[in-house]
């Protein structure tokens, strides 16, 4: 028994807390894929461009393209002017046409003056502008998805979920984009690389 339980954990199907039990680990259903983000601390990828290099097709549903005021919240992260309009965006990101995540993202509105040209990818469409960040600060918080992004993920609203934070910036140092992103924790996965002294 003791080692049919071992087997089971080290195939990821238990998890053993000390003090406490054994339990059944939440795993991957095989129709849900597990996106592994795996990247340098220099390297700056969008999701289309993460997606597609795992083999993964990437589609958007826009829910939100237009161009309005900045809130207070906003405006100190983009380090802009309380009156400075937005792009504001806002999407439901798919792999392999399961959704992965909802991004909530402004942009000053220099750099994105009419959002209905973003097509999937808005890097591609900074590429085609000269405006691609080129690094960028990310905060990821463990939460429970509010019931809005709950209900368009398929998940319940006690189950974890990953939010992020993530400012980026322009080659000039100023910032461009500020994304918040609530993503299906056992659809997409973030892995950091970090390099020794």
């Amino acid at each position: 028994m003791r080692k049919a339980l071992e087997r089971l954990e080290e195939a990821g199907a238990l998890v053993r807390k000390r003090g406490s039990g054994t339990y059944a680990a939440s795993l991957t259903a095989p129709e849900d894929p597990l996106v592994r983000l795996s990247q340098a601390p220099q390297t700056l990828t969008s999701f289309t461009e993460e997606m597609h290099a795992r083999g993964m097709s990437v589609t958007t549903k826009w829910l939100v393209r237009e161009t309005t005021a900045v809130t207070p919240d906003e405006a100190f992260a983009l380090a802009i002017s309380p009156r400075d309009r937005v792009a504001r965006l806002k999407r439901i990101r798919y792999a392999n046409k399961l959704p992965v995540c909802i991004e909530h993202t402004v942009l000053p509105a220099e750099f994105v003056p009419d959002p209905h040209k973003i097509h999937d990818s808005l890097y591609a469409y900074l590429d085609a502008t000269n405006a691609r960040p080129v690094r960028a600060l990310q905060h990821i918080t463990a939460l429970f998805m509010p019931a809005e992004e709950a209900e368009v993920l398929m998940l319940s609203t006690k189950e974890p979920a990953l939010f992020t934070r993530r400012v980026t910036y322009h080659a000039n140092g100023h910032a461009i984009e500020f994304t918040r992103g609530y993503y299906h924790a056992s659809r997409y996965e973030i892995v950091v690389e970090t390099g020794g002294r």
